[in-house]
């Protein structure tokens, strides 16, 4: 979310968040307009990238809230990857890689297979979601 303050002849845009939408909307923006826009990003945390985070622990990462995406469709996303440097902190997905992801879920770890999530109601009020027809919506008149 955010919002535009006119100061003098300088936008000044205030975004709210820091997470990953907060801190695309502040980078796209200081992009596209330069010094002809201030940007200033508020985050209530101590640190930003909201649900996103990376914890190393001996040989493993621990991802916690949404950190992949795929590269088919999301040219966006790839492109400000390598705009902001990142490229070398990819990790491409491999069959060794997906044989060894895991959830943690109920108090323990769950080994997440091709099936797996298969088992756990929130899929099947997921997967059911696309067969419910869309409601209209009506105007007030």
């Amino acid at each position: 979310f955010f919002f535009v303050v006119r100061m003098d002849h300088q936008r000044h845009v205030v975004v709210l968040g820091g997470g990953v939408g907060g801190l695309s909307v502040a980078y796209y923006l200081n992009q596209q307009f330069g010094d002809a826009v201030k940007v200033t990003l508020l985050e209530a945390a101590a640190v930003t990238g909201g649900l996103c985070r990376s914890i190393p622990q001996r040989e493993a990462w621990f991802e916690q809230g949404p950190r992949s995406f795929r590269a088919t469709g999301g040219d966006n996303t790839l492109s400000l990857v390598y705009d902001l440097g990142l490229q070398d902190a990819l990790m491409p997905a491999n069959r060794t890689m997906a044989g060894s992801r895991f959830v943690y879920m109920g108090g323990k770890l769950e080994r997440l297979g091709m099936f797996s999530a298969m088992r756990h109601v929130g899929f099947w009020n997921i997967f059911c979601e696309m067969f419910v027809p869309r409601k209209k919506i009506c105007e007030d008149r």
